[in-house]
């Protein structure tokens, strides 16, 4: 951003729950078609199962005007039987004659302020907003990191921090690899375990669900969650669900990726115990992914040093450091490193 714009040329409203002249924002700013504007409307916000959200507008007093708005995502926190509620801020757009830092901050601050803390104890900010939080903010519950599943021991690694698990890259490119996923998949447990493409509607991912780990602190992730983040469109989103079922035919947890470039990202996977199943998890999707020309896999996860071990069991190496998770002090405190676990899914990556 540019100079430094005077503030009280803005003021910062709330809109509610995004709707209205969002679609229109998005069209000119985002460079988005009107169709699409409210597709994303409907789809990212009013039918999130978590609830719709909402936003702040930013506006130009001498115009009255609206040159700038921010949203929230909302995601249901589980732990046992109590909820949280949490938000993720989505969809920061200033027009460009305004693009400064004065009002891009105000904004910032006051979807927080307003929209975030008050209402919400798991707080996931976007890159260009953490750093603008406002005082009395959240304390750190953890950073989420970059990681990577590599054949051979990577030069210049950091070594995992308590807490956090990164984003992991691991090539694939020798085919000999894909029976060393075999073996490593094997001596973790996971004989006769299975990969399938599948969907995230699949029945599996409910019945997953009901037998979690009561101990750990989870956004949901009900069928009816994942369908509505990565399955609005199956036929064109880019997002692949991966099912992994033990050799009875239950199911062990999901692994939903995109493939670019031979690079497997992971948005998003799950297993009833995190602490003792993750490496089979991944191994089988690793397995899987290889098959279809994958090279690397990468992810993001905030989780305790058990999975953190499990994610080493599997090959993975911690690769950076990411974003911090904010959450009230008192469930901060509440809520110890092992009990925690986070991934691309909760950010919306």
């Amino acid at each position: 951003m540019g100079s430094v714009a005077p503030v009280e040329k803005y003021c910062v409203v709330a809109l509610g729950t995004p709707a209205g002249m969002l679609p229109s924002m998005w069209t000119a700013q985002l460079d988005m078609a009107p169709a699409a504007a409210q597709r994303k409307l409907q789809q990212g916000y009013l039918r999130n199962p978590a609830g719709a959200g909402e936003s702040r507008g930013l506006i130009a007093t001498a115009s009255g005007q609206l040159v700038g708005s921010q949203c929230l995502h909302l995601r249901r926190f589980h732990l046992g039987l109590r909820q949280r509620v949490g938000a993720c801020t989505a969809d920061f757009v200033v027009a460009p004659e305004h693009r400064s830092a004065g009002p891009a901050v105000m904004l910032m601050r006051a979807t927080v302020e307003c929209g975030g803390l008050r209402r919400t104890r798991v707080w996931l900010p976007q890159r260009e907003g953490e750093g603008h939080l406002c005082p009395g903010r959240p304390a750190p519950g953890g950073l989420a990191g970059a990681h990577g599943q590599a054949a051979a021991p990577a030069r210049g690694v950091p070594r995992p921090c308590n807490a956090v698990v990164g984003t992991l890259a691991r090539p694939v490119a020798d085919t000999g690899l894909s029976w060393l996923d075999t073996l490593l998949l094997w001596g973790r447990g996971g004989a006769g375990t299975r990969c399938n493409e599948g969907s995230p509607r699949d029945p599996g991912i409910d019945e997953v669900w009901r037998d979690r780990d009561p101990s750990l602190l989870l956004s949901e992730r009900t069928a009816s969650m994942l369908a509505w983040r990565y399955g609005y469109d199956e036929q064109a989103s880019p997002w692949r669900t991966l099912i992994i079922r033990r050799r009875n035919g239950t199911a062990l947890g999901h692994v939903v990726c995109r493939i670019e470039d031979e690079l497997a990202i992971v948005s998003d996977f799950f297993c009833r115990r995190p602490a003792r199943e993750s490496a089979v998890l991944l191994l089988s999707a690793a397995r899987h992914l290889r098959r279809q020309g994958a090279g690397a896999m990468s992810l993001e996860l905030m989780a305790g040093p058990q999975v953190q071990q499990q994610l080493r069991r599997a090959a993975f190496l911690h690769w950076a450091d990411g974003q911090p998770v904010y959450m009230r002090k008192t469930d901060a405190e509440s809520t110890p490193p092992e009990c925690q676990f986070m991934t691309g899914f909760d950010r919306d990556i």
